[in-house]
């Protein structure tokens, strides 16, 4: 006031109004710069690193954060975690036991109890297939024969170090 006399008066505010729920991001296969370019894939006895970076609370501007991520593999509890590694025998206990494609899902819940999800694949894949062809495939003494491993393939992504990377002949059945 005109005399110099102060008064103070204090409120407190709740911040609860209009949570959202944060994004997941379930991972895959990361390229050099972190990006996910495909799903998770594996050879049967390998472990593999389940990774959730990316995944986001819209909210963190407001002191929100995701608190919990929850991993389920083929609707079987996984375990908890930004990054979950699994081993072969942890896998098989969740039902991934042999080649095919199962699901991945992981659950980020914030502060205030809003989850958001996300999917992925984890693709367990048999490798590579030889195939070994010769042409012409009966021949006398002496005459050429062309081989080749054209049709050799793989059921692994592309891009993932499952690309063929040499091929080998054995003539003699030593197995050099």
């Amino acid at each position: 006031d005109s005399n110099g006399n102060t008064s103070d008066a204090s409120i407190n505010i709740n911040v609860d109004q209009g949570n959202r729920a944060p994004s997941g991001n379930a991972g895959g296969f990361r390229n050099g710069d972190g990006d996910v370019i495909g799903p998770y894939a594996i050879v049967p006895g390998e472990s593999v690193t389940l990774n959730s970076a990316g995944s986001s609370d819209p909210d963190a501007a407001c002191g929100d954060e995701i608190v919990t991520r929850a991993w389920s593999i083929n609707g079987n509890d996984a375990g908890n975690g930004e990054q979950l590694e699994l081993t072969w025998a942890q896998l098989q206990a969740l039902g991934v036991d042999a080649v095919g494609v199962h699901n991945v899902r992981m659950v980020a819940t914030d502060r205030f109890g809003a989850a958001g999800n996300a999917t992925q694949q984890l693709r367990v894949v048999a490798g590579p297939t030889a195939v070994a062809t010769a042409t012409p495939n009966r021949t006398g003494c002496g005459n050429q024969v062309i081989f080749s491993a054209e049709q050799s393939s793989t059921d692994g992504p592309d891009g993932q170090g499952f690309e063929l990377a040499s091929y080998a002949w054995d003539f003699d059945g030593d197995g050099d």
